[in-house]
């Protein structure tokens, strides 16, 4: 599958503001290319160009593929052209909480994700996948200073990443807390009878086994 995100969708709702743009961008793109590597995943980021001061543009960034719209053309617009011009819209997943442009790439049978769910499923996903390969990794020896090989994977050199992070674990856990106050919904009485039923049709299938 190839994932088209919206870029500033999701990071907006990471941050909540626009202060500090260009360094949570970046960091969002470091963090996001470590995820396709470690999850081998195909994706596209597109973020509207009116934000930054270059035409547009299309880049690649290690794992990931980068767009910059053109001034006066919104990520929306290059989001719909994408999957329109797919060989097969079936394979695209497009990644916004826009419920417009979710609703037009639905047309083109393109799939869709909300922006949040998307990306709290990744971050569980990167988690196991780490968890599983620190376990299988041979122990590593131990190196003194000198022999320490410069860091392959640097991420930008403020703190904006540490800070990215922070922000969507503080979003994730009020995420989870908002769920938690959601009334659970009730049983009617139909269902009630329903469940009671399978409930003794279970029991009495189980005492007719031999």
């Amino acid at each position: 599958m190839h994932y088209i995100i919206d870029g500033y969708n999701l990071l907006f709702w990471l941050k909540g503001d626009r202060t500090h743009l260009e360094s949570l961008r970046r960091a969002f793109i470091h963090d996001m290319d470590k995820k396709a590597a470690l999850l081998k995943m195909d994706i596209t980021i597109v973020f509207d160009g009116h934000f930054r001061e270059d035409e547009e543009s299309r880049s690649h960034f290690r794992n990931l593929e980068i767009i910059y719209t053109s001034h006066g053309e919104s990520a929306d617009e290059v989001i719909f052209s994408e999957v329109k011009s797919s060989l097969d819209a079936r394979h695209e997943v497009v990644i916004t909480s826009d419920r417009d442009l979710a609703w037009r790439v639905k047309k083109l049978h393109a799939k869709t994700e909300k922006a949040p769910e998307f990306y709290r499923k990744i971050q569980e996903r990167a988690r196991k996948r780490q968890k599983r390969e620190l376990k299988s990794a041979p122990p590593k020896k131990r190196q003194t200073p000198s022999q320490k090989a410069p860091d392959s994977d640097p991420v930008p050199n403020d703190d904006s990443f540490a800070f990215y992070e922070k922000v969507f674990e503080a979003r994730l856990k009020e995420e989870e807390r908002e769920a938690q106050k959601q009334p659970k919904r009730k049983k009617s009485e139909g269902q009630k009878k329903v469940d009671d039923f399978n409930r003794w049709l279970n029991i009495f299938e189980k005492r007719l086994d031999p």
